[in-house]
């Protein structure tokens, strides 16, 4: 771990150098090399920063002290975890009966220490992305014959052997569960809604969708950095600062951009409409370009950019999206949404529309706003309607 001179007159925390401080605190891969460096000196010109900062390693510290003195093992807390979210008939004799030994400790843990329960999902969450993808690559082994290899009598679930570092590092990971919901706000959509940020931001969720963001009522430096559960389409006011997307799988950072999301537990999407953005994954970055989209599976690098048709690639969110979209294209997939017939001139079929119209407004208004930018006008048909 290196240490930086500490500048003249800044005395370090007691008992860590700030730079120390920044390796146990943070996660530097995940970081641009700019932000490392920034976080970095902060610490070092900041007592009072280093003195929090040392605060909680101390807390780290008691904690894993008080979780090594009442488990006899860590391993025992994967066991009650995928118990807990149904797998409790993949445990062997052996786990069972161990499992079983150490609930007295358990129960008396997990009542001084409420974030297990926030560990015990992470552990339920990081099983199910494993089969996830264990079932995907089964996939695409099957569709490829290869030789005949012999098999156990009786498999294993793999996924355990993944799963069980996922509390290795428990105490540190209970300590940030508890920081990090501390000047937080978090909107489920029950049903679709729009989000809007201190920013300017937009943020429109598809139902069951969850988005974390900072409380402009609790903090005075808004960082632009959110995190994502589900579905979502980004309209993203323009800012020197970057603006950030977190999921389970990637990282998006852009800075002011039209873009869609879709966060499972295993993977993510992104449908680019307009603006630029990178997405950061397994420890590569993709970049892409309007009417583009990637994917990035949870701990690998993000597909090539691949062109989409923006306005089909984004029909999950409830809106209709033109991005330079030929016009005899738009009132196909117009006509197809709302069971109507639409026609138009064969000189006008190839002219470039653009717009984002709620997939709920009546198509009417929507064929009026599209004529109206063309120049033309619309006209009511035996059936449907006519641009031209």
């Amino acid at each position: 771990m290196s240490t930086s001179p500490t500048p003249s007159g800044v005395p370090p925390a007691d008992g860590a150098a700030p730079d120390d401080l920044f390796e146990v605190l943070l996660a530097p891969e995940v970081l641009e090399a700019d932000e490392v460096e920034a976080l970095r000196a902060a610490l070092r010109a900041d007592p009072a920063l280093a003195a929090r900062a040392r605060a909680f390693d101390d807390a780290e510290a008691r904690l894993r002290g008080d979780m090594e003195a009442s488990l006899p093992s860590r391993d025992v807390l994967v066991l009650l975890a995928l118990e807990a979210s149904g797998r409790g008939a993949t445990l062997s004799e052996d786990d069972a009966a161990r499992l079983d030994a150490a609930r007295p400790a358990l129960a008396q843990l997990c009542a001084a220490m409420p974030a297990l329960e926030n560990v015990k999902q992470r552990v339920a969450d990081d099983a199910e992305v494993f089969e996830q993808c264990w079932m995907e690559a089964w996939r695409e082994r099957r569709a490829s014959p290869r030789p005949a290899v012999a098999r156990t009598s009786r498999a294993r679930p793999l996924w355990r052997v993944g799963v069980a570092l996922a509390v290795v590092a428990f105490a540190a990971v209970s300590v940030l569960v508890l920081q990090r919901d501390r000047g937080l706000v978090t909107v489920t959509a029950s049903t679709p809604g729009v989000v809007t940020l201190a920013d300017g931001t937009t943020v429109r969720l598809a139902s069951g969708a969850r988005l974390t963001y900072p409380d402009p009522a609790r903090s005075s430096v808004l960082p632009r950095t959110v995190k994502l559960s589900g579905d979502a389409f980004f309209d993203v006011t323009s800012a020197a600062e970057r603006f950030q997307v977190q999921t389970a799988a990637a990282r998006i950072a852009v800075l002011g951009t039209v873009f869609g999301v879709r966060a499972s537990k295993a993977r993510t999407e992104v449908t680019l409409v307009e603006g630029a953005l990178a997405i950061q994954a397994g420890g590569a970055t993709v970049r892409l370009a309007p009417g583009e989209q990637s994917q990035a599976l949870r701990g690998a690098a993000p597909s090539s950019p691949s062109v989409v048709d923006v306005s089909r690639a984004l029909a999950w969110s409830g809106l209709h999206v033109f991005r330079n979209t030929p016009l005899g294209d738009a009132l196909a997939q117009l006509a197809e949404r709302h069971g109507v017939a639409l026609t138009t001139t064969e000189a006008l079929r190839a002219q470039q529309v653009s717009g984002t119209f709620e997939a709920t407004q009546p198509l009417a208004e929507i064929l009026d706003s599209i004529a109206l930018a063309l120049g033309v006008h619309v006209e009511r048909t035996e059936g449907g309607y006519r641009i031209g």
